[in-house]
Formats: structure tokens, sequence, C-alpha cells
């Protein structure tokens, strides 16, 4: 694409299908059923108002949007729609899981080799789900990461600390592992269980995404 304008014209060229805007029901379940995917907040409030300019006109004053969704509220979202799953774990339990495992893998003498920033915890958890969308493991990435600086490590403080990333992850991946398989650990789920959380009346059948 050109220019941003160009992309989200070409989103919206994808989301709007024409079957989407008639009326009566069909319409609206289809334009409902549809998601666009989309990094942040803030991007897809610009793709609505780009979305809405485009369609808006005199001759039609209204246009029924599909939803307009981050990757975690599109998991979010999926989630609801399965009868009997367990509740999903937000991003604020995610970091309180993560900082909480960084203390154990601490204690057990394999603390983390860099001062875990609140920002710095969110991007390594971003980074975990890039690796399993793409289907690699963890393990897989840090004996890459090992051939590749395993050589400089006497001369080189950065790769020296690097190196020691992967015994701190296997402690942390395991504490946290068992965090989340223990009932009454470390996140509860109360009232947000699987069986008094709302079922969407409308399921997604076309997934738009911008990245």
């Amino acid at each position: 694409m050109p220019d941003l304008q160009a992309m989200q014209a070409a989103i919206g060229r994808a989301a709007l299908d024409p079957g989407t805007s008639g009326p009566g029901s069909t319409g609206i379940l289809r334009a409902r059923g549809c998601a666009v995917v989309l990094p942040s907040r803030g991007a897809a409030e610009a793709l609505r108002r780009t979305l809405e300019n485009l369609s808006l006109t005199d001759a039609s004053p209204a246009v029924l949007l599909p939803d307009l969704l981050t990757r975690s509220e599109l998991y979010q979202g999926l989630s609801l729609g399965l009868g009997g799953a367990p509740a999903r774990l937000t991003d604020f339990e995610r970091e309180v899981i993560f900082r909480r495992a960084a203390e154990d893998a601490a204690e057990g003498g394999a603390p983390a080799p860099f001062r875990l920033r609140p920002g710095l915890v969110v991007e390594i958890l971003a980074f975990y789900d890039e690796l399993r969308r793409r289907d690699r493991t963890v393990e897989a990435f840090e004996r890459l990461m090992i051939g590749a600086l395993e050589g400089s490590a006497g001369i080189d403080r950065g790769a020296e600390r690097l190196l020691r990333l992967p015994a701190f992850s296997r402690r942390r991946s395991i504490s946290s592992k068992r965090a989340c398989a223990t009932p009454g650990g470390w996140t509860s789920t109360g009232s947000d269980s699987a069986s008094s959380r709302p079922r969407p009346a409308v399921r997604i059948r076309r997934i738009t995404t911008s990245s």
C-alpha cells in the first residue's frame, strides 16, 4: 500500500461488503459477523472515522460498521462464544503472573538478566504471543540465540546477559504454568467464570486484519 489512507480504504472495501448494508436482519447479521483486527484502540478509532467518511452520504446517512477490535479484544470475544470454556486471563492478570513467576525464578537462582520494567513485561508477553502465532517455540528461539551469541559472550556484556535469559525463561515458564493450572493460584476468576459470562448474540464469521 502506498500510504495509510490507501490501506484504510482497502480495509474498508473488504470490511464493508455490499451485502452488509442492505435492509433487514440479513444485512445486520453480515455486518455484525465481521471483525477488523487492528494494532491498538487508537488505530481502531482512526479507521472508524475513515469508514464513516467513505460510507456516509446525504443519500445514506447511516452505516452499520463491523467490530473494530484489537487482537486481545478479538480473542476475548471468541472466548465468550465458547460454551464451557475457562475464563481467559486479562492482560493485567498475565502481567501479574509473569512478575510473580519472575520472582520465583530469582529465588530459584535464575534471576532476569535485566530490570523488568512495566513496559518491558508487556513487550516480552507480546513477543511470546507472536512466537506462538508463528508456530515457533521459546526453546527454538533460545537455541538460535545461543548459537548466535555464544561466541561473543566473553567480550560482549550484552551478549553475556542475554545468554542468561534461557535459564530465567525456563524457571519463569514452570512457575507461570503452575499458577494457571492450580485452583486458587495467583489469579481468580470469581464471577467471571465461563458459565456466568454473557454469550454474544452474533458469531464472527469474517475477519479482516490490518497487520
